[in-house]
């Protein structure tokens, strides 16, 4: 006589139901997973408050205690992101590059730490990120390099450190839209100048058919449109 462990009956039987044993081991295991991941970003909330205080002492403590220089937020916003953001941490900034943080990394929207130090004129932030080794050649989903940024909120001297680091002058967005172009609609007089006299092209058309020049003539920023003239 079989022993019931290997009777025919109970091995079919354990056969049927192996699949509900096997989700429901899974969903446990999800649910551990989800449980886990808020309890971590519970642990780590002071830490990311550091960061956006800029609290350079609290973030080194914080880093000593595990916490990942690449960790996400609710937003998906890295903590060099956040710093930038807030302030201009450059102190912060080079405590996180040294720990590993990734300046090539993105948020929902497709920017990097750079772009978003570029966009606010953390100049300082932005240094920290360059000297890091930072890509200032990639662009956002629309096309949007951190020269591109620089130019559209008319911080000129950033746009001078990109320009020196080998940011390419004449990059477009997704609709041929220029730094220079950006620079001259927005009324930012200095911008234009220093990409005028980094070899901006004056001639180039966006996708309808606009030039710098006639970007600025449509906002009636005429001193730069006569900057701009042929």
């Amino acid at each position: 006589m079989l022993s019931p462990r290997f009777s025919p009956r109970l091995t079919t039987g354990l056969t049927r139901f192996a699949p509900l044993g096997f989700f429901a081991v899974l969903l446990l295991s999800l649910q551990f997973f989800a449980v886990t991941a808020g309890a971590a970003e519970m642990l780590f909330d002071d830490f990311f408050i550091a960061v956006r205080n800029g609290n350079a002492a609290d973030v080194k403590v914080w880093l000593g205690k595990g916490a990942g220089a690449n960790l996400l937020d609710a937003r998906g916003e890295t903590p060099l992101m956040l710093t930038v953001r807030s302030d201009d941490n450059a102190e912060v900034v080079a405590l996180l590059l040294g720990a590993g943080a990734k300046s090539y990394l993105r948020n929902p929207y497709g920017e990097t730490a750079l772009m978003l130090a570029v966009f606010h004129g953390r100049s300082r932030s932005v240094t920290a990120l360059l000297a890091g080794g930072t890509d200032i050649g990639e662009a956002n989903r629309m096309g949007w390099t951190p020269l591109i940024y620089a130019a559209y909120a008319g911080h000129a001297a950033i746009a001078a450190q990109l320009l020196a680091h080998g940011a390419p002058v004449d990059s477009a967005s997704a609709n041929g839209l220029t730094a220079l172009m950006l620079a001259a609609r927005n009324g930012h007089l200095d911008t234009v100048k220093l990409l005028l006299a980094k070899g901006a092209d004056r001639a180039r058309k966006n996708d309808a058919g606009l030039t710098a020049r006639e970007l600025a003539l449509r906002v009636g920023n005429s001193d730069i449109a006569g900057l701009l003239a042929p």
